[in-house]
């Protein structure tokens, strides 16, 4: 069975924005990691998201 995993770019991109903003203006220091949400899509699903966002299949 094939699938794929999906991560959303402006999750991720809020996540990093986040963690420099707090850096920055709090002085936190930035995590080694962070977790976006993601999800795990079989390529039918992958077809409907291509469809959806208007992207070549």
């Amino acid at each position: 069975m094939r699938a794929a995993l999906f991560i959303n770019g402006g999750d991720a991109g809020v996540l990093a924005v986040q963690a420099m903003y707090d850096n920055v203006k709090a002085g936190r220091t930035m995590p080694a990691e962070a977790f976006a949400p993601h999800r795990r899509d079989r390529p039918r699903q992958l077809e409907e998201l291509r469809a959806r966002l208007w992207l070549s299949v």
